[in-house]
């Protein structure tokens, strides 16, 4: 069994956290205390063995406390010949899917997909180790137990699908110690001179390897670029052709659009032509109907001067009638203040003639009295 990575969420109080798992070696999760360390191996177990809709305190201890929120958990896992993706979430909104990747696709959801995982879980010799070396922190360390196995040794030969050994046969302890003494010496533990030179040729040969296998990618790299050149080369020249064919196509259809143009030119000087007539005959119909409107209106003055004539016609004659007579009257006073004009210059003529008489008989005797009183 070989977990590649878990999520959390809202788990004890980790509000949220995504842990990736190195492919070799042995991944170490570090921090301070109560960031939640122990709280990914316990969320992979509870994951497995209870269902989304349990009861149990133990999943009921995860739930955060200081909000109501879902707790979902979500990890990668490869096993035997299954790799898959499990997710579970409890409380609000919860649900349980399983995706299984290889070695064929597999969607399962609700309790269908918690027994299928399950089940997955039952053909492999992984599930019986994994609860065995799984220690809890506070939880008293002792050796794991296994059902009708009597030793460690023959519990993880069991686990790694072996036969119980006895009594005459080699335990795996012991396949263990010989695999362990070929590479480290019992005594001090060090890494004996033949590993280390025997890692130092695999050290140069992977790194050989690794050199020509970058030269390998890069002639085929080369080799891809070529037959991609060479497809692009083939495509250019269709495409070049379909261009050939295609500018005779386009040659044809601007002829075509000249004349249409040609046509359109003579259509929009046509066009022209009649709007401005359009417009013309618009004024013309204005004026006409601003005459229209003033004949109209002139029409009606004309009835209401008859109207008006008809109405005051009796008087008019009656002020014909005294117009004449008026007319006579005063051509009779004319004559009469003509005669009497007549007759004031007259008057006055003989007013002044007096006058003359009388300033001389003044005169006259003015000088009379003045000689007199010269001779005395």
């Amino acid at each position: 069994m070989k977990l590649h990575r878990i999520r959390l969420k809202n788990f004890r109080g980790v509000r949220e956290s995504d842990i990736e798992f190195a492919e070799r070696g042995v991944t170490i999760v570090e921090g301070p205390n109560e960031i939640g360390k122990t709280s990914i191996p316990e969320a992979f177990g509870l994951a497995i063995d209870y269902a989304d809709n349990t009861t149990s305190k133990r999943v009921k201890s995860i739930r955060p406390v200081d909000r109501d929120e879902g707790t979902e958990v979500e990890f990668e896992l490869s096993t035997g010949r299954y790799r898959l993706v499990f997710k579970k979430r409890w409380f609000r909104k919860r649900g349980t899917t399983l995706t299984v990747m290889t070695p064929q696709n597999e969607n399962h959801s609700g309790r269908e997909a918690h027994n299928r995982l399950n089940e997955i879980l039952a053909e492999t010799p992984n599930e019986d180790l994994r609860k065995a070396l799984q220690i809890e922190q506070g939880k008293e360390l002792k050796l794991p137990g296994f059902k009708n196995v009597s030793s460690i040794g023959r519990a993880l030969e069991n686990a790694a699908g072996g036969e119980i050994a006895d009594s005459e046969e080699d335990t795996i302890m012991d396949r263990i110690r010989e695999e362990y003494v070929r590479f480290w010496t019992l005594e001090r533990g060090s890494v004996k001179k033949w590993r280390l030179e025997s890692a130092k040729r695999v050290e140069e040969a992977e790194s050989k390897a690794v050199d020509r296998k970058k030269r390998m990618e890069e002639v085929e790299n080369d080799v891809s670029e070529t037959v991609r050149l060479a497809d692009e080369s083939r495509g250019i020249e269709r495409t070049l052709r379909e261009l050939g064919e295609s500018e005779e196509r386009l040659t044809e259809e601007w002829a075509g659009v000249e004349g249409l143009r040609t046509d359109l030119d003579r259509v929009e000087a046509v066009h022209v032509a009649a709007e401005s007539r359009r417009q013309q005959a618009v004024q013309e119909w204005g004026r006409r109907e601003e005459l229209k409107k003033d004949r109209d209106a002139r029409v009606k003055e004309l009835s209401d001067l008859e109207a008006e004539s008809e109405r005051v016609s009796p008087a008019l004659f009656a002020a014909t009638g005294q117009s004449e007579e008026a007319a006579t009257f005063l051509k009779a006073a004319a004559d009469e203040l003509r005669d009497a004009r007549k007759r004031q210059d007259i008057a006055f003529g003989d007013r002044d003639f007096r006058q003359d008489e009388i300033d001389s008989q003044l005169i006259s005797e003015r000088l009379k009295r003045y000689q007199e009183a010269n001779v005395l």
